[in-house]
C-alpha cells in the first residue's frame, strides 16, 4: 500500500511540473490514468479495508498525505478561486490540514481541494467499478464534463 501511495504521489508531482494554465487538468488525466491502469492498486488503496488495516498506521497516513500534496498545492500555485470559507467546526479541521501542508493553503483553498479531490476520486471509483459502462456511459466524456467544471 505504500509503496502504490509514493507511486501516485509520483505520478500527481510528475503531472503538476506541466504549463502552470494546465496543472489541474494534468493532475486529474494523471490520477484517472494511474487508477485505470492499475485498478488493482487503485482499489487496494481506496477499497473495502482489509481484515488488520489500520489506516491511521503513521507510515500508510504519511504515505497517504504525500499523494495529497499537490491537490493542496497546485491550486493556490495557479491563483485558483478557493471556495468560500466553511463555518466552524470544519474551518478548524481544515486550517489544520492546511497548516501539516505547508503555509499559505487557507481554509478556502483546503476546502477547495478538498472538493476537487472528492469529485475526481468519485469519478474515478464509479469508472473502475464498472458503473458506467454498465449504463452504456462513456466515462472518459463525463470525466472531460467534470474536469470542465472543475476548472472553471
Amino acid at each position: 500500500m505504500i509503496d502504490a501511495y509514493h507511486d501516485l504521489a509520483h505520478t500527481l508531482s510528475d503531472a503538476a511540473r506541466h504549463a502552470p494554465g494546465t496543472q489541474l487538468e494534468d493532475i486529474a488525466r494523471a490520477y484517472r490514468s494511474w487508477a485505470l491502469a492499475q485498478p488493482h492498486r487503485y482499489q487496494l488503496l481506496f477499497g473495502p479495508p482489509l481484515p488488520g488495516y489500520d489506516a491511521h498506521a503513521q507510515r500508510l497516513v504519511e504515505a497517504a498525505q504525500a499523494s495529497m500534496e499537490v491537490p493542496l498545492r497546485v491550486p493556490r500555485e495557479a491563483g485558483n478561486p478557493a471556495a468560500a470559507p466553511p463555518a466552524e467546526p470544519l474551518a478548524s479541521q481544515l486550517s489544520a490540514l492546511a497548516q501539516a501542508h505547508g503555509p499559505g493553503t487557507g481554509t478556502g483553498m483546503a476546502l477547495r481541494a478538498i472538493i476537487i479531490w472528492s469529485r475526481l476520486h468519485g469519478l474515478v471509483s464509479l469508472e473502475i467499478a464498472g458503473n458506467f459502462a454498465s449504463m452504456g456511459i462513456d466515462a472518459g466524456q463525463i470525466f472531460e464534463a467534470q474536469l470542465a467544471t472543475l476548472t472553471a
